[in-house]
């Protein structure tokens, strides 16, 4: 089964997104992630990989309205779960 997800972030300066949008990335391409149990968020269930599709940013639909600004949404699938 493969679940996707999208994530969005949303900071105040372009130069903010660019740094914090290519951390991200990397994160999703090269790290594995924890998989824990939320009701018992100190146990680790697993680890899994995130499968990064697609970056899309989004423009402001307002151009006066500069919360809307720097905003990008990444597209993620997860298909694999490794046990810990």
């Amino acid at each position: 089964m493969v679940y996707r997800f999208q994530i969005g972030l949303h900071t105040n300066t372009a130069t903010d997104r660019a740094t914090v949008q290519e951390q991200i990335k990397r994160i999703f391409l090269f790290d594995k992630i924890a998989l824990i149990n939320a009701n018992e968020p100190s146990q680790t269930l697993g680890l899994f990989y995130v499968n990064l599709t697609a970056e899309v940013p989004l423009p402001a639909e307002e151009v006066a309205d500069k919360t809307q600004y720097h905003r990008v949404y990444f597209d993620i699938e997860i298909d694999t779960t490794l046990n810990a």
